[in-house]
């Protein structure tokens, strides 16, 4: 008897540390992994362009290929960030957050605000106007 219970005891322990994701039926584990290699495709993608106009954030980061540059304040470079941050975030809401692991889910809001607030700070604010210190 007390050795089914260790049995017993080592199986569900070794069944938790698997996770809840492992343990999911094969059904839906198919939908799930096309979605959240979508959506890693698409961060990748979003990276990409917001570092473009952000090389010293891309520098920071470790992304070398951008060490020449520097950020553009002109308002055409500010004009053409804004509007791809609104493809952006239309390309982000047509993701359905309840197809992502909860790890991408949460990355999905944390990017849908992070590109609310760069358009509220490029449009509404408009700090690259404003504050000279931007610039230094």
């Amino acid at each position: 008897m007390t050795k089914s219970r260790v049995a017993a005891a080592l199986l569900i322990a070794f069944l938790c540390s698997l996770g809840v994701e492992t343990l999911r039926s094969p059904a839906l584990a198919a939908p799930r992994d096309r979605a959240s290699a979508h959506f890693a495709k698409l961060v990748d993608e979003y990276f990409d362009f917001y570092f473009q106009f952000h090389p010293s954030d891309a520098t920071a980061a470790g992304f070398h290929q951008y060490d020449a540059q520097l950020e553009d304040f002109s308002r055409a470079a500010v004009q053409a960030e804004a509007a791809q941050l609104k493809d952006w975030q239309g390309r982000f809401e047509k993701v359905n957050p309840a197809q992502l692991s909860l790890q991408d889910a949460d990355d999905l809001a944390l990017l849908e605000s992070s590109v609310k607030s760069r358009l509220l700070d490029l449009e509404s604010i408009a700090m690259w106007r404003k504050d000279p210190d931007l610039y230094t």
